[in-house]
């Protein structure tokens, strides 16, 4: 193999390395590999964006805060939502429990909230995560 052809093989790879090497300088968070959403737990919870809700939470974002989630990511209207809660909306046992494994808590009274949110919202997967939480029939959930 001629000296050129070695080089030229080697020019993708060497692009690849200074492309990677620039991100890195130019930006040490990872922004342009990984550009965050405008949005906050709740909502990346609502439109199921698991990678955003780790980088939100992993960043110091209360897994516990009420946060307001836009119209049409959950319901019609804009709710205030807290992200188990949002979980629950959007019928998603997988977030529940990502939510849960990063701080996320879920006392005896929210988990009867979160069962009454389940009885309009429902989904078998999260009503057994919340059966495992709270066992026992549904609570008196308030008509809205």
């Amino acid at each position: 193999m001629s000296r050129i052809a070695v080089v030229l093989a080697c020019v993708p790879a060497v692009v690849v390395a200074l492309i990677g090497a620039w991100g890195v300088v130019a930006n040490p968070t990872g922004g342009w590999v990984w550009p965050p959403d405008d949005v906050n737990v709740s909502e990346a919870v609502a439109t199921r964006n698991y990678a955003e809700v780790v980088r939100l939470l992993e960043n110091g974002a209360d897994p516990t805060h009420p946060n307001l989630v836009r119209a049409s990511l959950l319901t019609s209207r804009p709710v205030v939502a807290i992200p188990v809660e949002a979980a629950v909306m959007a019928r998603n046992a997988a977030m529940l429990g990502l939510l849960m494994n990063k701080g996320a808590v879920v006392t005896p009274g929210m988990a009867g909230k979160l069962k009454c949110l389940n009885a309009e919202y429902p989904d078998q997967d999260v009503k057994a995560m919340l059966d495992q939480l709270a066992p026992g029939d549904l609570p008196h959930c308030p008509v809205n």
